[in-house]
């Protein structure tokens, strides 16, 4: 799939070797970081660039944020880290508002989740950032990601960009 996020203005994929998503609201401007990276100034150039005030930081696995922490202390965290503090963990029934947009999680396995992104402008399709989904069962990426709107785009950690309907045709490919 060749990477068009036109549909998606105010969303970003950063990084080469693993993603990283920034998703932003078009009005309020208050923005969403799905996972970091092991070079933080990556993210801040971004985030600078497109004048976001980042709100939010989801962690799709277990890493490390210390940097992104240390430049954004009043940022809410949401993980599903067993050793998290109980206001940073997330919910199955959560849903974070970012102004108009809506943020859900789906618990995959252990610390692993994958964040599904709606309500978009212009009715473009959710996203969902399903991180890194390498060692999960083949049917838990069936009922947790495969059950979503078949356009849907999937934002791994470390494939290209692809769409719920494209990897359903090809079940041996998993968007990890």
């Amino acid at each position: 799939m060749t990477e068009d996020l036109s549909r998606w203005r105010e969303l970003r994929r950063i990084g080469a070797e693993a993603n990283c998503y920034l998703v932003w609201d078009e009005i309020t401007r208050e923005g969403a970081l799905f996972d970091g990276l092991p070079d933080a100034e990556t993210i801040f150039k971004v985030i600078e660039s497109e004048d976001v005030q980042l709100r939010h930081i989801f962690l799709s696995h277990e890493q490390s944020i210390e940097t992104l922490r240390a430049r954004f202390p009043k940022v809410l965290l949401h993980t599903s880290a067993k050793d998290a503090l109980p206001q940073h963990r997330n919910r199955s029934n959560d849903f974070i508002h970012l102004g108009n947009l809506r943020i859900t999680n789906r618990g995959l396995m252990d610390d692993k989740v994958a964040y599904i992104v709606g309500n978009w402008p212009e009715d473009a399709p959710h996203v969902a950032i399903v991180g890194d989904l390498r060692g999960l069962p083949e049917t838990m990426i069936r009922e947790k990601v495969l059950t979503l709107p078949a356009g849907t785009l999937l934002c791994p950690r470390y494939r290209p960009l692809t769409t719920v309907a494209r990897q359903a045709a090809d079940r041996g490919s998993r968007p990890d």
